[in-house]
């Protein structure tokens, strides 16, 4: 079933994948695990939901960036 009619198949793959944040060059899920509903404006229907971070997940992404920035990558990023 479709999530909108009309919505192009790829791009309802992509709204139906779980949707993760990337830090230090992995797609993680927030420490607290938990979700940002994203709520189609056409209907007020959720169509997928992303991960919500929290202050430990921006301390994780400061420091990699950090590191990045000095040259410390622990791995090459691939998106």
């Amino acid at each position: 079933m479709a999530i909108h009619k009309g919505m192009m198949p790829k791009a309802e793959k992509f709204v139906k994948r779980e949707h993760k944040m990337l830090i230090d060059g992995h797609w993680i899920n927030s420490v607290s695990s938990d979700r940002i509903d994203v709520v189609n404006p056409a209907n007020g229907k959720v169509f997928t939901s992303l991960s919500s971070g929290d202050e430990v997940d921006v301390d994780r992404a400061v420091q990699a960036a950090r590191a990045a920035l000095n040259g410390e990558l622990t791995r090459p990023l691939k998106l």
